[in-house]
C-alpha cells in the first residue's frame, strides 16, 4: 500500500511542478510581451515618421499657406506692414489682440524697420493655456507678468532683418531673434525648410 501512496504523492508532485512551470512560462510570456521595444526600434520608427513629415511637408505648408491666404510675392508687393498684413487676415487675430496688448503694434508697423515674423496663427495659440489661447482671453489679460510673458512670445518669433523663404536654405535652420536673451539660446528660434518652401 505504501507503493501506491508513494506513486500518488509523486504524481501530484509531478502535476504540481507543471503547473507552476506553466504559470512561470505564462508570466515570462506576459513580461515579454510588454517589454518595451528597443530603442533601435524606436528611433527607426522616430526616422521613418520624420520622412514621412519630410515628404508631406511642402504640400502641407502649401495648403496651410493657401488656406490662410498667403503668398509671399502678393505681401511683397502690397507694400502693407506686418500689423496691417495681420490685421487684414482673421486667422491671426489672436496675434493681432497679442500685438495690441503688449505695446507692439507701432513697432511692427514702422515702415522703416526690417523685420520678419514668423507668424503664429489662431491655431497656435489654441495650442497655449489660457488667457494666451484666443483673441478675447489676451485682450482680457491685466496681469503685468502675463503681458510680459506674451511679450516675450511674441519677439521670439521676429527676426530683426526682412527675410524672404527663397532667402532660407534648405533643412534645418536657427536665427536669432529679437527676443532679449536669458537662458542660453532662449532667444533663438530653431526651424526646418524642406523641398525649397
Amino acid at each position: 500500500m505504501q507503493t501506491s501512496f508513494n506513486w500518488h504523492r509523486s504524481l501530484k508532485t509531478l502535476i504540481m511542478v507543471f503547473l507552476l512551470a506553466g504559470i512561470v512560462i505564462s508570466c515570462k510570456k506576459t513580461e515579454v510581451n510588454n517589454m518595451p521595444a528597443p530603442v533601435e526600434n524606436v528611433e527607426q520608427e522616430a526616422l521613418n515618421a520624420a520622412r514621412v513629415l519630410e515628404n508631406t511637408a511642402a504640400a502641407s505648408a502649401a495648403n496651410e499657406g493657401s488656406s490662410l491666404n498667403l503668398d509671399e510675392g502678393a505681401l511683397a508687393r502690397t507694400n502693407q506692414n506686418i500689423v496691417q498684413i495681420v490685421v487684414a487676415n482673421p486667422n491671426f487675430a489672436a496675434l493681432e489682440a497679442a500685438v495690441l496688448k503688449t505695446g507692439l503694434a507701432g513697432a511692427l508697423s514702422n515702415t522703416a524697420a526690417s523685420l520678419t515674423v514668423f507668424a503664429p496663427t489662431n491655431n497656435a495659440f489654441a495650442q497655449l493655456p489660457a488667457p494666451f489661447n484666443t483673441a478675447n482671453n489676451i485682450s482680457a489679460i491685466t496681469d503685468a507678468g502675463q503681458i510680459s510673458f506674451l511679450t516675450n512670445v511674441l519677439l521670439y518669433h521676429v527676426l530683426g532683418a526682412e527675410v524672404f523663404s527663397n532667402q532660407i536654405a534648405n533643412g534645418r535652420s536657427s536665427a536669432v531673434t529679437i527676443k532679449t536673451a536669458g537662458l542660453a539660446n532662449d532667444n533663438t528660434l530653431y526651424f526646418s525648410k524642406t523641398f525649397g518652401l
